[in-house]
């Protein structure tokens, strides 16, 4: 796959399947048409090369042609990252509002929890109301006990009912984070795929630029490599402010 018009969807599985498929399963190809290009591109700067006379430069080479492939390289990353943040920012949204739920879950919970320890009267036979008049004392008591029956039977039934929905709450804040980490990781690797690719043209440029019969060798430069490219694979930036999930489970 080329390219992809990506959305919203495309932040969660089963559409996810498409943004992973954007990264090749192998290094990028560096046909024979590209590679006769940065070597012509080399031998042509020969002239240019200031350190001509030596046999061995240390420092890196520089020229108009490596400063494009870098300026392409970078534009690749930040093609990369924009999209892979634009998916993650999906994510983070709707990762933030169940936050938000599970702890407004939690204080429900620790609220019927206190009703459900707070102790309550023992019903009696007493009139509350003219229409009582005409009942007898039995009637009242177990219209009362089946009163109280039922407010214990709905108390019971919210808090069961919170805690599934705290339950699925947490159980899908930790699907977004294992999409999020999935994007993350695939940035990764699509970037170390990208550097390697162009630190090979540059190295072939090199190559082109040296005269070797003159005993002249020549070191490529480094494609920059930004920090999170470098870091663990998976290891990615935390939204601010926001909310652990055990948190939210406490």
């Amino acid at each position: 796959m080329k390219s992809l018009t990506l959305s919203p969807d495309h932040a969660h599985l089963p559409r996810a399947f498409h943004a992973f498929l954007l990264v090749p399963d192998r290094p990028l190809r560096y046909g024979l048409w590209l590679r006769a290009r940065d070597a012509w591109a080399g031998w042509r700067d020969r002239s240019t090369d200031p350190n001509a006379e030596s046999e061995r430069d240390a420092a890196p080479v520089t020229s108009p042609w490596l400063q494009r492939l870098e300026a392409e390289y970078a534009t690749a990353l930040a093609a990369g990252r924009t999209r892979a943040e634009a998916l993650v920012a999906v994510i983070d949204g709707e990762r933030a509002e169940l936050e938000s739920e599970a702890a407004s879950l939690g204080l429900l919970l620790a609220q019927l929890d206190a009703r459900h320890s707070a102790p309550e009267p023992e019903p009696d036979d007493a009139i509350l109301g003219v229409g009582e008049r005409y009942s007898t004392p039995a009637e009242r008591l177990a219209r009362r006990r089946w009163e109280q029956a039922g407010r214990r039977a709905r108390l019971t039934s919210d808090t069961s009912g919170a805690e599934a929905r705290r339950r699925a709450v947490v159980q899908r804040i930790a699907v977004l984070e294992q999409e999020r980490r999935s994007h993350w990781t695939l940035l990764q690797q699509r970037g170390r795929l990208l550097q390697a690719h162009y630190q090979r043209r540059a190295g072939t440029y090199t190559r082109a630029m040296e005269r070797r019969r003159e005993g002249q060798r020549l070191t490529a430069p480094a494609m920059p490599a930004p920090a999170w490219l470098g870091a663990e694979l998976g290891d990615v930036p935390r939204p601010s402010g926001a909310i652990s999930a055990a948190a939210s489970a406490a």
